[in-house]
């Protein structure tokens, strides 16, 4: 029986990110600054910071389909955006939930759920504080100048 080691379930990406890791820690481990880590390496002090410490075999992996922190608060988020609220009133009852994502990360999530379940989102108001929706075309305005005015008397 061949004992299956912790690569083997590894893209070739994720292979080189985890030998990359590895490097890092073990130079770091020996006494190798972060300066000289960037130069030897060619790599970057965000990198270098990032993979310092923790377990080599989580921080290769890539992040792909996971669920999303706003997942948790799905069935909450859809009932609201049923009922028209604001992206930003929405965002602001699930942190008092415990959310602790970012913005731009929820309003995306919010634009997938609008378009995979199809909910009639039309938080858009005008001057009157009627829904407008958002694909709706302006009229079209014609605008008369003064020499066309002059010429029609």
């Amino acid at each position: 029986m061949v004992k299956k080691t912790e690569r083997d379930d590894l893209s070739p990406a994720e292979c080189r990110r985890y030998d990359s890791i590895v490097q890092i820690q073990a130079m770091l481990a020996d006494g190798y600054a972060p300066v000289q880590l960037k130069e030897l390496l060619h790599t970057t002090f965000f990198r270098i910071r990032r993979y310092a410490t923790g377990d080599p075999s989580k921080l290769c992996r890539f992040q792909g389909e996971g669920e999303s922190e706003a997942g948790r608060y799905k069935n909450t988020i859809i009932q609201l955006l049923s009922r028209n609220m604001l992206k930003k009133h929405i965002l602001e009852h699930i942190v008092e939930l415990g959310y602790c994502g970012k913005r731009t990360a929820f309003e995306a999530y919010c634009r997938k759920l609008i378009n995979e379940l199809g909910i009639p989102y039309m938080p858009r108001r005008n001057a009157v504080g009627i829904q407008v929706q958002p694909n709706q075309t302006k009229p079209v305005q014609h605008y008369v100048s003064a020499s066309d005015f002059g010429r029609h008397l």
